[in-house]
């Protein structure tokens, strides 16, 4: 095993597994249920995946903030109740015959709540699980764990769909939750990086100045918002595409996200030259271009599988490629609210595409829908390779350091440690404010 590799780190990436599974659980069980619902349509299920996500498009700064403030293990327990909450909320509902467009929208409001604010509590807290020189290889597995997760998690939702109806999986997220609990519990939190004195530039201001002044950090959060908004948008349709032009049921639309879960697995996997700034990803966005328009042109579900595994290699490790740049410009003061704007331009995108693409199915079709977006990720491929960065460098607070720490068994570098009263992971040591070596520009 890697010397990298600590106790700490594996209970938080096995947490976000398992946590990432009970989000995908309630999410394809309720996308099917909308679909299948006499009377409803493309838009109903747009609208859905935009609710979906609204929590993330107007409350991630916000957690940002409070991840810095209350510690990031404390964040990742109150998302993981909440997760669980809406599990018992859907079984009940669903057990007395609820279960309406109006329920769905309102549960998965709620899976959307846990999600915006634990997946900037999981990207902040995974740097401080490992040493600097782990950070690389770190946040490249760290990102395999819910991709496997978005690719397992909708195949067994289906399956458990089958066999007893929406109470299972949704019943399934409740046991999943008390189960990540337990998974993060021996993980020691992670003092606050914010302190009282440092108030001036508190809340979510910081974050937005620090990706504002950074040119790298700025330009790799635009093409994080445009990869969500007119690529990985499209699984708010998925579940017409297979309801519609492929006429599949239950087990094809659970095999076109197995084949988009395939190759989200395959983009945190794929090696590419080191990205030292966001255009070097256009080779990237053109494969998700090819993705797109092979699944809006599917005659069958084998060729829709193929659509969405490319279109999810390629949009999967754009958005890991870019964690990695940009976790590596940041200190740890800020990382909480930085991350939380990178999960924000992510989950915040999808929603809005979601819904664009729904009304644009419901006034065209779906297939024209998925069309426009492969034209709009077209247009990216040829713009991304033409930009030229207007300045380089690091923003205030932010850059190469001069020394940090290690984990477990790695020791300080000679002259440093950690400041007098530092909580950290189990398994680690590191200075509060340790940053972590900058990318090249």
């Amino acid at each position: 095993m890697r010397t990298w590799i600590t106790t700490a780190y594996l209970r938080t990436v096995s947490t976000s597994f398992v946590s990432q599974c009970s989000f995908w659980l309630v999410v394809t069980c309720l996308q099917w249920e909308v679909t299948t619902m006499p009377g409803t349509g493309a838009g109903d299920v747009g609208r859905l995946y935009f609710v979906q996500l609204l929590p993330m498009l107007l409350l991630t700064p916000l957690a940002g903030t409070l991840v810095d403030r209350l510690g990031r293990k404390v964040v990742v327990v109150l998302s993981l109740a909440c997760m669980g909450t809406a599990g018992a909320a859907g079984v009940a509902v669903a057990l007395h015959g609820r279960l309406t467009p109006l329920s769905a929208y309102l549960l998965v409001g709620a899976a959307g709540l846990a999600s915006a604010f634990g997946d900037p509590a999981f990207h902040a807290l995974t740097p401080v699980t490992v040493p600097p020189h782990g950070l690389r290889p770190a946040l490249s597995f760290s990102a395999v764990a819910p991709n496997i997760a978005r690719a397992a998690a909708p195949a067994g939702a289906a399956v458990l769909l089958w066999w007893g109806g929406p109470p299972v999986p949704l019943g399934t997220v409740v046991a999943l939750s008390a189960l990540a609990l337990f998974l993060i519990r021996p993980v020691r939190g992670v003092r606050p990086a914010l302190r009282e004195e440092e108030s001036a530039p508190a809340g979510p201001v910081a974050g937005i100045r620090v990706a504002l002044t950074t040119p790298v950090i700025r330009n790799a959060l635009l093409l994080v918002g445009f990869t969500g908004l007119f690529g990985l948008s499209y699984a708010a349709v998925l579940p017409v595409v297979a309801d519609g032009p492929l006429g599949a049921d239950q087990r094809g639309y659970a095999l076109l996200l197995g084949a988009a879960g395939v190759g989200s697995v395959a983009g945190s996997l794929l090696q590419v030259p080191r990205v030292r700034r966001p255009r070097d990803l256009w080779p990237l966005v053109a494969a998700m271009t090819c993705g797109m328009l092979l699944l809006a042109t599917a005659w069958n579900v084998p060729a829709g599988m193929v659509g969405c595994c490319v279109l999810s290699l390629g949009g999967v490790s754009i958005m890991v490629k870019l964690n990695v740049l940009i976790q590596h410009e940041l200190a740890d003061g800020v990382r909480g609210r930085v991350m939380s704007l990178y999960v924000w331009a992510w989950g915040g995108s999808l929603p809005l595409g979601g819904l664009v693409l729904g009304l644009v199915a419901d006034l065209t079709s779906v297939r024209a829908a998925l069309v426009s977006a492969a034209l709009s990720l077209a247009s990216a491929t040829v713009a991304l390779p033409l930009l030229r960065p207007r300045g380089t460098g690091h923003a205030e607070g932010t850059g190469p350091p001069e020394s940090t720490g290690h984990a477990e068994g790695t020791g300080h570098p000679e002259g440093t440690g950690p400041p007098e009263g530092t909580e950290h992971p189990e398994g680690t040591e590191h200075p509060e404010n340790a940053r972590t070596p900058a990318a090249g520009q």
